[in-house]
């Protein structure tokens, strides 16, 4: 997003006079999405005081046609279905909720699967792989379960930790025989990930200074996975800089990306940066 040009003293904030589009795309609905945007407005038309910072971004713009700040809603069907068409132009493109999980059976391994168990069984994290094949690219995430007493066992009665377990597996087991499964399968999600989502990322990268991503399946091998041979990710990899923030990794928690394709504005901020601290 464009720079300010001037400079300013500690106490004094800068005078913005861009004017700031944003666009926001997610699953319905689609008011839910910009919340937060929504009533710090409605504050701001009632009267209500904003922080400094807030007021700043949310003041009147040179025209009533041209505000200062500039946000739209769209489900993401609307720019899924138009596959050959430009995205619109923004500072900001906000997705969310993107990447759609799907139930799998897996065959049963306990690999590594004290790494899924915690807190005396208390607590059961799901693991993720990214798998790489010719039916394509997917998230595969499930709960792995230890054969035997490989955690720690409750202080207070050892017997608590392994009913935990066997409690745990005899429900995963039942969702495996819901799914018609066999007793060596075990349940999984997958979240797959088509050409066209792949699409939709280039169109909105071609379209906007910075992309955010929110979704709890997001993973960071989709822009940077240097296990595909076949060029794919790789490509990615050399086209888009991300700034990668999950706020929870194992867990069911929102994942955040930030990535761009312009890497004129990044050079441009590091520029600055190297100035500031004497380096360039």
């Amino acid at each position: 997003m464009p720079g300010i040009c001037q400079r300013f003293g500690s106490d004094e904030l800068p005078t913005l006079e861009r004017a700031y589009e944003v666009r926001l795309y997610g699953p319905p609905p689609v008011h839910q999405i910009s919340a937060f945007l929504d009533e710090c407005a409605s504050q701001r038309r009632r009267g209500q005081g904003l922080p400094q910072k807030l007021d700043r971004l949310f003041r009147s713009g040179n025209s009533f046609l041209r505000p200062h700040l500039f946000w739209a809603k769209r489900e993401l069907q609307e720019i899924e279905e138009g596959q050959d068409e430009p995205c619109e132009e923004a500072h900001v493109s906000f997705i969310t909720e993107y990447f759609r999980p799907y139930p799998a059976l897996i065959p049963e391994k306990s690999d590594d699967a004290e790494s899924s168990v915690s807190t005396y069984g208390l607590q059961i994290d799901l693991t993720s792989d990214f798998a790489i094949h010719e039916g394509g690219l997917a998230w595969v995430r499930t709960v792995r379960l230890p054969e035997n007493s490989a955690i720690t066992p409750h202080p207070k009665d050892r017997r608590l930790t392994r009913e935990l377990l066997r409690l745990h597996r005899f429900l995963l087991k039942a969702a495996v025989r819901l799914q018609g499964g066999t007793e060596d399968e075990w349940p999984a999600t997958r979240v797959p990930i088509s050409p066209e989502q792949f699409n939709l990322f280039d169109r909105l990268h071609e379209a906007s200074d910075w992309v955010l991503t929110v979704d709890r399946n997001l993973g960071v091998e989709i822009f940077d996975s240097p296990r595909d041979s076949r060029g794919a990710l790789q490509e990615n990899a050399r086209r888009y800089l991300i700034d990668y923030a999950p706020v929870q990794i194992r867990a069911v928690g929102q994942q955040l990306m930030i990535s761009t394709s312009w890497s004129e504005e990044v050079n441009s901020l590091l520029c600055a940066t190297l100035r500031e601290m004497f380096i360039q």
